[in-house]
């Protein structure tokens, strides 16, 4: 008889450490981790106008250069963990030759370590006359 009790206790012992029992998914074992990282790029098809970085949200590396001159290209690094996709938000503002912020545009990066595309979030959008700004796939584009 007693061993049937102290059989029946380890059971409800299991089943009560098993129901209460929560695993840190913050630990070393690297499952939260960075595992790596999507490259996007941002073109610049205009003449006369410079864009310049100026902010994120989520985990996307700071720009190496933060200006993106006429006819030039710059990349953004989002950091990825997994085929869990991280969003990141990017705001670029646009300046004429004269130095005069004339404008701004944000756009919305959605990346895995599998896939990665870019959108822009149109209400946080401000263009000079003829400056279109697009998205497609891992890209922005300026063009006026």
């Amino acid at each position: 008889m007693k061993i049937g009790i102290i059989l029946v206790l380890f059971i409800l012992l299991v089943i009560v450490v098993q129901t209460f029992y929560w695993e840190n998914d913050y630990d070393d074992n690297g499952s939260s981790s960075i595992t790596g990282t999507q490259t996007f790029t941002i073109k610049n098809n205009t003449s006369q106008y410079r864009l310049r970085f100026s902010s994120r949200t989520g985990p996307g590396n700071l720009p190496e250069n933060p200006n993106i001159y006429p006819n030039s290209s710059g990349e953004f690094v989002v950091r990825t963990s997994g085929v869990s996709p991280v969003n990141v938000t990017v705001r670029y503002n646009i300046y004429d030759l004269s130095n005069i912020n004339v404008g701004y545009f944000t756009f919305i990066i959605e990346a895995s370590d599998v896939l990665g595309f870019t959108k822009l979030d149109h209400p946080n959008i401000r263009t000079p006359e003829g400056v279109t700004v697009f998205a497609f796939a891992k890209t922005v584009s300026v063009t006026a």
